[in-house]
């Protein structure tokens, strides 16, 4: 085997470094379990108007939510069951990459943790239930998150909210192509989970204390682990309830027909889709570019720093020799 690994150009160390890179994660119920709450008023204002725009969401796509008999709410309480199980087991440690410690808080930076099946859960109760299910299971795993591996109260925020996202997603019944395509919930969790970098920036945006700069720094460096954890476990629950969907197709029970769009029913709405599409593209475009200039920044000045900390030891080093 060793023969055919060498003969095909694979050496055995690309695997130990990767190993070394994502370390697998048997549970996180070892990882000390705290909360790191907001300290600044703008953070806890930042936090409850979330919390309640996203109540008020809720609240407002609660036709998409399936009529809750005796199988439904048995159905319910065995995803509220297997949650937080689901959610602290089997995953990947993701590299640092250029992340940085809180500001004011002496911290280590770490890397996120890629729980595989952490959305499963919400996304099946999402996809059969409705988005109030989905948020409620969804509550449970950010609950679970936040306390045990970002220690941040905003993961529990976007965990509900890609939940219901992705839920609403489903279960709509516009007829158009755009539509149609986000019914499929793998490729609603890939498109949702662009707009992932967005809300997460903000939330680490006011989670950190101290100055504007220190808290767009620490948001920015921090993105990369946290959108990856967090997208990627929702790619992998939407390709799985994909699956499920193509063996299950009557299982969201949906019997109503297709429906236009708000885009066809109105030129008012056409308009504004295309203008707030136009613009979330160029605030994503340049949310992007700064975030790898802002990453190149920070890897080349840590760098730099290691450098200068190398060439002054360097420097000592003849000093002890000569005076012993």
């Amino acid at each position: 085997m060793n023969h055919a690994i060498i003969e095909y150009g694979f050496k055995p160390a690309t695997f130990y470094t990767i190993r070394d890179m994502m370390p697998f994660i048997l549970t996180l119920f070892n990882a000390p379990a705290y909360m790191i709450w907001p300290t600044g008023r703008l953070g806890i204002a930042a936090l409850i108007v979330m919390a309640a725009g996203l109540g008020y969401g809720i609240w407002h796509w609660r036709e998409y939510q399936r009529e809750m008999k005796e199988n439904q709410w048995f159905l319910l309480g065995i995803l509220l069951t297997l949650a937080p199980v689901l959610t602290l087991v089997i995953g990947f440690k993701l590299p640092q990459w250029v992340a940085i410690p809180l500001p004011n808080l002496s911290l280590e930076p770490t890397g996120g943790a890629l729980m595989i099946l952490a959305a499963l859960p919400a996304l099946v109760a999402g996809w059969i239930l409705g988005p109030i299910s989905a948020a409620l299971v969804g509550l449970i795993s950010g609950i679970c998150l936040a306390f045990w591996d970002t220690h941040s109260p905003f993961t529990i925020i976007e965990f509900v909210f890609f939940s219901t996202l992705v839920s609403v997603a489903i279960r709509q019944r516009f007829r158009t192509a755009v539509f149609r395509v986000l019914r499929r919930p793998f490729l609603a969790s890939i498109l949702i989970g662009g707009i992932h970098t967005l809300v997460n920036i903000a939330g680490a945006f006011f989670w950190a204390s101290g100055s504007i700069v220190e808290k767009l720094e620490f948001a920015i460096s921090n993105a990369r682990s946290g959108v990856a954890a967090l997208a990627g476990c929702f790619a992998i629950a939407g390709l799985l309830v994909e699956f499920a969907l193509v063996a299950l197709p009557k299982a969201d029970g949906i019997k109503q027909k297709l429906k236009p769009s708000p885009s066809e029913s109105s030129i008012k709405i056409r308009f504004l889709q295309y203008v707030v599409s136009l613009t979330l593209v160029l605030v994503l475009v340049l949310l992007l570019v700064n975030w790898f200039v802002a990453g190149n920044s920070a890897e080349k000045m840590v760098q730099s720093q290691l450098e200068n900390i190398a060439r002054t030891t360097t420097n000592k080093i003849p000093f002890f020799f000569n005076t012993g």
